[in-house]
């Protein structure tokens, strides 16, 4: 059977959340998974991706990789829906969702993710699998996916001491409330206290869809209250989006104080390129391989195999210094130093049913 995509647009609620899907029955309890050939036993599969927003590169890249993942193998639907950081506009989407009774549902990000677990437990009462994406969701059942946000916040922090030679005021940009941003403010105040002569002396953020022009008006604020040099030796931007805001009020202003952030995105990539970018690092990982991997574990959750409760993707540190040459894909920059997240999620019942697909 040919794949069956739809977009859904519902004119409801939302919130951000990152789920990973949960599968509690083992694989030898699928009475769908072989037969006595060794080949898959194919049955329909309706994936449904609830985002709380869509607007950024770190989506798209994400949304993509789902996508391509979801046309590898036979039969999949797939129902993507975003909230445009609407919290409430989530829940109503997430609720939509679950009256077609999808088999796994897939929630990407949460600005409360508690907010989301009415919703899922019905979910989970139905029988619906869940995934969670960097929103840990209370509820018995979910999976929970996460990049290594302690581990992303630590190369990216240990980069900007070492920049700054352990001495220095330092800006942090950030925002509460969101799974990742709480796992990397972890990192955070250990890094403070490790570091005593580091002074964080201004701590800003918010997320919206006027996120990146918000941070550029706060930065340049930020940068006329301390015009001179040494005053300000960095900022660390915790969200690209947050990065990609200072960097264009350090330009508008003509200044150059050291940014080092979390995630990466081609459009990242060129703005650390350009000629005296202030933006001297970044952690993070392969979101695209992110978005495949969420469709693996979803589809093997579906088919009855059991999959790890809490899911981590690693990253690694992109230093300005070492940057992939102009115009290399981002995706492929990663299988060069992160290989092995090509593989995640994969199992002998997925490389069946991408024989099975072809």
């Amino acid at each position: 059977m040919k794949r069956q995509m739809k977009k859904l647009i519902l004119p409801i609620a939302a919130a951000l959340v990152f789920a990973a899907g949960c599968g509690t029955q083992a694989a030898t309890s699928n009475a769908a998974t072989s037969n006595t050939s060794g080949s898959v036993k194919v049955k329909p599969v309706h994936i449904a991706v609830v985002s709380l927003y869509d607007n950024d590169e770190w989506s798209a890249q994400f949304l993509s990789g789902i996508k391509a993942a979801a046309q590898a193998y036979p039969d999949v639907t797939l129902t993507e829906t975003q909230a445009s950081y609407n919290q409430a506009e989530m829940v109503s989407q997430l609720q939509a969702v679950i009256a077609q009774h999808p088999d796994v549902i897939i929630v990407n990000h949460a600005s409360q993710p508690s907010a989301l677990a009415p919703a899922v437990q019905q979910a989970i009462n139905q029988g619906i699998k869940v995934i969670s994406v960097e929103a840990d969701i209370p509820v018995k059942g979910v999976a929970h996916a996460n990049e290594n946000n302690q581990q992303l916040a630590t190369l990216s922090l240990n980069a900007l001491a070492q920049g700054i030679h352990n001495r220095g005021n330092i800006a942090v940009i950030w925002v509460g409330g969101f799974t990742p941003m709480v796992q990397r403010e972890v990192s955070l105040k250990a890094f403070e206290k490790a570091h005593p002569d580091i002074h964080v002396i201004a701590t800003y953020g918010d997320a919206s869809n006027t996120t990146i022009s918000d941070t550029m008006a706060r930065t340049e604020a930020l940068l006329r209250q301390y015009p001179n040099a040494g005053q300000l030796s960095a900022i660390w931007a915790s969200w690209d989006q947050f990065a990609i805001g200072a960097v264009k009020a350090e330009q508008a202003l003509q200044r150059n104080v050291p940014i080092y952030g979390i995630d990466v995105s081609n459009q990242d990539l060129a703005l650390m390129k350009q000629s005296n970018s202030p933006w001297k690092a970044t952690a993070a990982n392969d979101v695209y391989q992110y978005g495949a991997a969420m469709v693996n574990y979803a589809l093997r959750d579906a088919y009855g195999e059991s999959i790890p409760s809490s899911i981590w993707i690693p990253g690694a540190l992109i230093e300005q210094s070492k940057l992939p040459p102009q115009g290399e894909n981002i995706h492929d920059f990663f299988l060069s130093i992160l290989p092995s997240e090509t593989s995640l999620g994969s199992s002998p019942l997925l490389q069946q049913l991408e024989k099975e697909k072809q």
